[in-house]
């Protein structure tokens, strides 16, 4: 669910560890695009459980996903639990993006299926200020519809307690104030 009192999005950065100089140049510059970046190495506490950190803490409270395959996270079984096919469609289900990349061309047949036929542009050091603005205005575009999305399901949970109160006040006034007799001996006076 998003959460409004955050007026900015937050992405989640799925990566392998061996990718590190790339996402915290990715980091840095989301940061002066307004945008909070989840990064594990600034999230996770000491002391702290890292998956129950990252899958309740983490992507659940994140606008978008962007996984950076490479040939390292491709074999990371982190990596592989965070862009599971099932969380995946949970991720779309709550209105998270989900947002692919690959290092190279040459990764996009090793990718799962499922990935396979999303839209997943080659990011990289040779084309990263080219490809920036886009992924920024896409996270954005996430943050926005999901920030909609939010409102607008306030806005029909508040409709529907308004209907359930005046259905309320209307059998409270259907309610008789006086008693039967009582009603009898009204009604024979005003006839």
């Amino acid at each position: 669910m998003a959460h409004p009192e955050v007026n900015k999005p937050r992405v989640f950065l799925s990566h392998s560890k061996k990718d590190e100089d790339f996402i915290k140049k990715i980091h840095e510059d989301f940061r002066k695009c307004q945008i909070d970046p989840w990064l594990d190495t600034e999230e996770i506490r000491d002391g702290k459980s890292w998956q129950n950190v990252i899958f309740w803490q983490g992507i659940p409270t994140c606008d978008a996903v962007l996984a950076y395959f490479t040939e390292y996270s491709i074999i990371s079984k982190m990596f592989g639990k965070e862009i599971d096919a099932a969380l995946i469609t949970q991720l779309s289900d709550e209105g998270i993006a989900f947002l692919p990349y690959v290092q190279k061309e040459e990764l996009r047949g090793r990718l799962r299926p499922d990935i396979q036929s999303l839209h997943c542009r080659v990011w990289n050091n040779e084309n990263y200020q080219i490809i920036l603005p886009s992924v920024v205005a896409e996270i954005w575009r996430s943050y926005l519809e999901r920030s909609v999305r939010f409102a607008i399901l306030q806005e029909k949970n508040k409709r529907l307690e308004l209907e359930i109160e005046v259905t309320r006040l209307k059998e409270k006034d259907k309610s008789q104030i006086f008693l039967p007799s009582e009603d009898a001996d009204f009604g024979v006076r005003w006839l």
